[in-house]
């Protein structure tokens, strides 16, 4: 999995809870795990669906 980020120059800070925007790039992430591009289905998991 490749992770690329683009974002224009000299943007101005922003305050942000970092729980939350851990919690918004995990789901992205494990969004891109399940559906890659393609048309093709991966899933991960354990046994059970636990």
């Amino acid at each position: 999995m490749q992770l690329q980020v683009t974002m224009a120059p000299n943007l101005p800070p922003i305050w942000v809870h970092p729980a939350l925007v851990e919690q918004a790039l995990f789901n992205v992430l494990e969004n891109a795990a399940k559906f890659p591009p393609g048309g093709t289905h991966s899933h991960h998991g354990a046994p059970g669906g636990r």
